[in-house]
């Protein structure tokens, strides 16, 4: 494999990756949202309100 071959072999990679990573960042997965801090940060607001509102 000439240092070219390699070049491009690299440069391919490369923006395989960057198309990779572009399509993970496009797509939102409601699987992976971290629910237990939805629940904490729901029962934070909850006692803020409760706490000025009496």
């Amino acid at each position: 494999m000439t240092e070219e071959e390699r070049l491009r072999a690299t440069d391919r990679f490369e923006k395989e990756l960057r198309r990779m990573d572009a399509e993970r960042l496009r797509k939102f997965d409601f699987r992976k949202i971290d629910w237990a801090f939805v629940v904490l940060a729901a029962m934070a607001g909850f006692c803020a309100f409760y706490f000025f509102r009496y």
